[in-house]
This record gives structure tokens, sequence and C-alpha cells, in this order.
């Protein structure tokens, strides 16, 4: 065994000292972390999100600077499909799919190992009953239907996630443990006085991202996150002027067409329902 860590050590434990375990008490590099997914599925029924978003996006805090993390979803094999819960209130299940995409920007721009249950990425809805009192129905096998990959919400939805894919792949400092503002209180329901944070009565989330490739070369991110279903008009705080690279504009066939340039460390922008930005500087 030579002393590359390319494999993760995961404890299923989600007592409330998993964090302790995982860091101070086992070799473990790694525990499943319920509360995005928590968050994630409240927030879909409910049809809007509250401060308490902020800390799920950043729970990595609890283990920084001990080189293991958490692992982060919004569903897994326990429970319905994440496109299921989007139109759920309504009983129109995957028909609401659009609304599962600031979700999906938000998991891959977080700290956290990042796992996708089968099917999500192309809107694969099962439900799964929470508690089967026994009866032997949570447990089952649920095949995945290949074709909708293919159909209207499938493709539009799989598009995006290769696309993140690739972005979580090729930035390394989307995955370093720096994150700003790094804790939020949860009665804060306005941005902070430099713009980031969360804004309820708009819906909207706003965090920096930052690390540095394999080189050395530092790499910034600002991510703006549109949970509602209106386009919001925001005044988007950059932690540097010039140009800026917004990874998820697509026109063409081509990915990263926007090209903002920032001046005096802000920008107005329209931000669009149930989408979100990942700029890149």
């Amino acid at each position: 065994m030579n002393n590359e860590n390319n494999f993760s050590l995961t404890l299923e434990h989600l007592a409330i000292d998993a964090v302790k375990v995982t860091k101070e008490d086992t070799k473990a590099t790694s525990y499943w972390d319920n509360l995005m997914y928590a968050k994630c599925f409240q927030y879909l029924w409910d049809w809007k999100i509250d401060s308490g978003i902020y800390n799920a996006l950043n729970n990595n805090r609890f283990l920084i600077n001990s080189g293991k993390v958490p692992t982060i979803y919004l569903s897994n094999h326990d429970h319905s499909q994440i496109a299921w819960q989007a139109g759920a209130k309504e009983n129109l299940g995957s028909n609401r799919w659009y609304r599962t995409q600031p979700y999906a920007i938000a998991l891959f721009t977080s700290p956290g190992a990042v796992m996708i249950q089968n099917g999500q990425e192309f809107a694969e809805d099962h439900w799964i009953v929470e508690n089967d009192e026994e009866s032997n129905r949570h447990v089952q096998p649920r095949p995945l239907r290949w074709s909708f990959a293919s159909d209207k919400f499938g493709s539009v939805i799989l598009r995006l996630y290769k696309r993140l894919c690739e972005i979580r792949e090729t930035y390394p400092a989307l995955r370093s443990d720096y994150f700003y503002p790094d804790y939020w209180e949860e009665w804060q329901t306005k941005f902070n006085p430099k713009g980031f944070g969360v804004d309820v009565e708009k819906q909207v989330v706003i965090y920096h991202r930052w690390g540095y490739d394999q080189d050395g070369n530092l790499q910034r991110f600002i991510i703006v996150l549109n949970f509602s279903d209106r386009v919001q008009t925001v005044n988007v705080p950059f932690s540097e002027n010039g140009q800026w690279t917004d990874l998820l504009s697509y026109k063409f066939g081509q990915w990263g067409i926007c090209k903002p340039i920032v001046n005096d460390y802000s920008l107005t922008l329209d931000i669009n329902s149930n989408w979100g930005h990942i700029f890149y500087q």
C-alpha cells in the first residue's frame, strides 16, 4: 500500500457525535452527512429556503484541517429521488425537475465528498416510503429507467450534471475547505454588509470559494443561487475586479461564454429562477 489516499473509509454513523467519531475516535476519512439532504427535501416541499441552508452548504467546517470531509448528498437509496420531491406537494414528481437545479449546483460547489444517487442525474423519480412499518416495502429493487436520460426532462438535467462534474474535477479549489462566510446565524435573513450569505425574501444565496490548483495558482469563485420561481435582481459582490467567467453560461453548445467585467468589486445581475452561476477568476 502506498501513501496516497485514493479511497474513502466512510462511516454510516448519524448520531450527534458523528464528527467526533470520524475526526478523533477512528481512522475513518468521512461520514454520511444528512444535513444537506434534509434541508433540500424540506425546502422542496415548502417551496422556499430559510437561513438554515447556509450551514448545510459549509458543514465541512467541523472537520476543517483534519484531512477528512463529510460525504454530502441530496438523496440516496434510502429516500425518494430528489426529482420526485420537487413536485411531490402537487403530486407531479419530476415534472418539477427544474427546481432541483440550484441544489445540484450547491452540492458541487460545497466542501465535502459529493455523492449522487443513481438516476439523480437524469431526473429519475422513484418514490420510497420513509417508514415501511415492517412491511418490507422500503428496501425493494427499483430499476433505473435509462430512457429518461434522453427525454425532455432527463436530457437537460443530465447536461447540467455532466458540466458540474467537469467543473468539480477541473478546479481543485472547489474541493478545498475555504468558504466565506464560514458560518451563518439562522436569525440572519439578509445578506451581510459585504453582500454575502442568504436573502430569505429573494430566496438567493451567495458565497465565496477559493483555493489553489496543482501548481499553486489561486482560484477564486463566487457562487450565486436563486431558489425562487422568479428572476431576482441582485448586487453580487466579487473578491477582485477584472474579468470573470460564468462557468455555467451556455450557448450554441459551448460552456463559459459569459465573461463579465467587474468594477468596484460588484456587479448587478438578473439571476434566472431555479438556477445559479459559478463565477471564476
